[in-house]
């Protein structure tokens, strides 16, 4: 998670717990975005939050799990044929 502080610019990043809660103390009254992102989920940004003085704001977010797209190259080499050889004959023809 990523608070940005867009009065002043200043960022302070925090993580989650396990549960998804999170909690940034002390930040000055202002105005804020919260960016939050997590491998294999789609990114969220919250915009225009106001934080007041003394108050406490809860912000909560729904990550919908990104696309993955999976390239695979295969590479190989065909049997070398020596046209030069005879075929073996069977025994018994």
């Amino acid at each position: 998670m990523t608070i940005r502080n867009a009065d002043t610019a200043i960022e302070r990043k925090i993580d989650s717990n396990e549960a998804g809660i999170y909690s940034a103390p002390f930040l000055p009254p202002g105005h804020y975005e919260v960016h939050a992102s997590k491998a294999g989920f789609a990114a969220v940004v919250r915009k225009d939050l106001v934080l007041q003085v003394g108050q406490t704001l809860s912000v909560n977010f729904s990550m919908t799990v990104q696309a993955t797209q999976t390239e695979m190259t295969v590479t190989g080499q065909a049997d070398v044929v020596d046209t030069r050889r005879k075929p073996r004959q069977l025994a018994g023809h």
